[in-house]
């Protein structure tokens, strides 16, 4: 992008900087810039553990920034708070990738991409979830449960957090119910996400269980 552009996107973006303090606007094309150069160095990277390295390294500097928008609940389209949202789910910070996806949907805003945001983070916690902590993952699903979210990724996500929730030696009959529901759901919006025959023997399993323990 030429420079005389770059500069002119940036002084827009900073232009929606709350109350327009020009310290504020200061800062953000300061980071803009500082941006703009890190997304250059992280395309000359081919491989992923030296772009998720590299991001590791760097989110620090941008995410008092961002934390500072979101405290301050403007509302406001920003570029730095959009790639932090992508650096957070690409690092596997999902803490702070929740924070800044709820702060997001408050305020109808979207990923830096032709992507809606619910449907982002669906599908990227689909990729990221053998990573996840289980209540990480839950997390994930609370926040998708009321959105407008794309069918097919969606179910994808549920039918990964079913097996997540299984993986334990033996999964309570309450662990079992919750995997039955989500893999329902996952049905409802995806015929074809590959869950039905393991459905049917859940189902199965939790009604012997229960069976079991009554006859008990």
């Amino acid at each position: 992008m030429p420079l005389r552009l770059r500069q002119i996107q940036q002084r827009k973006a900073a232009r929606s900087c709350k109350e327009q303090d020009p310290a504020l606007l200061s800062e953000s094309v300061s980071l803009l810039a500082d941006l703009h150069n890190d997304l250059t160095v992280l395309k000359n990277f081919d491989g992923t553990p030296r772009k998720v390295a590299y991001k590791k390294e760097r989110i620090g500097h941008y995410m008092p920034w961002v934390k500072g928008l979101i405290e301050g609940d403007q509302g406001h389209e920003d570029k730095i708070l959009q790639h932090m949202l992508v650096w957070s789910i690409d690092i596997c910070d999902i803490d702070q990738f929740l924070m800044i996806a709820e702060y997001m949907a408050k305020h109808e805003l979207n990923p830096p991409f032709e992507t809606k945001l619910a449907s982002f983070v669906s599908d990227n916690a689909r990729e990221q979830i053998a990573t996840m902590t289980i209540d990480e993952a839950l997390a994930i699903e609370s926040f998708l449960s009321d959105k407008d979210v794309n069918e097919k990724t969606h179910a994808q996500f549920l039918r990964l957090l079913g097996e997540k929730l299984l993986e334990t030696d033996e999964p309570t009959i309450e662990v079992a119910e919750e995997v039955e529901a989500f893999w329902a759901r996952a049905l409802e919006l995806y015929q074809d996400v590959g869950v039905k025959t393991k459905l049917k023997a859940l189902t199965k399993s939790i009604e012997e269980r229960k069976a079991s323990e009554t006859a008990e």
